[in-house]
């Protein structure tokens, strides 16, 4: 895969979560061609992100064996999979989330949506959704960010 490299950096100050993601060094890549073992999420929202809102993100398909913190797309299904109502409507939802293990249960970990609000001048963050058990990492987190996707400008020979 050719890759440019980038260094990212949230578009604007976000609070403690935006203290830990710059701690991190995140480096995300410029995709032109999502390749086999890769997947998009779109992002909605502006948040503490290396996102702006319309961009898309690409991870890679991988269950993370150890949690590494950072930057993740996590799947949420309503109503789950093993449901005894088959016949009603599910909802999937995907996000660009910020996963990390849990600071006071070992064994565990949680995510903070990156969908934020100003409030008074300060950029505010959802609380942490968790904790989950580590055995279940790979029902909810398809892989981790690497990098957005940013196709090439297409030309034509004329």
């Amino acid at each position: 895969m050719s890759l440019d490299v980038m260094n990212a950096m949230p578009h604007e100050s976000c609070g403690d979560m935006g203290r830990e993601l710059e701690a991190l060094k995140l480096r995300l890549f410029l995709i032109p061609v999502v390749e086999k073992g890769y997947g998009v999420v779109p992002v909605f929202e502006e948040g503490c992100s290396y996102f702006r809102p319309g961009e898309v993100a690409v991870y890679k398909e991988e269950t993370p064996r150890d949690l590494i913190p950072g930057l993740y797309c996590i799947e949420r299904q309503r109503p789950v999979a093993s449901s005894p109502f088959p016949e009603s409507p599910r909802i999937v939802e995907r996000e660009v989330v910020y996963a990390r293990d849990h600071p006071k249960i070992k064994d565990c970990w949680e995510y903070i949506s990156l969908k934020s609000k100003v409030i008074r001048g300060v950029r505010r963050y959802a609380v942490p959704e968790g904790p989950y058990i580590n055995g279940c990492r790979g029902d909810m987190l398809l892989g981790p960010i690497v990098g957005i996707y940013m196709p090439a400008a297409q030309t034509s020979a004329g």
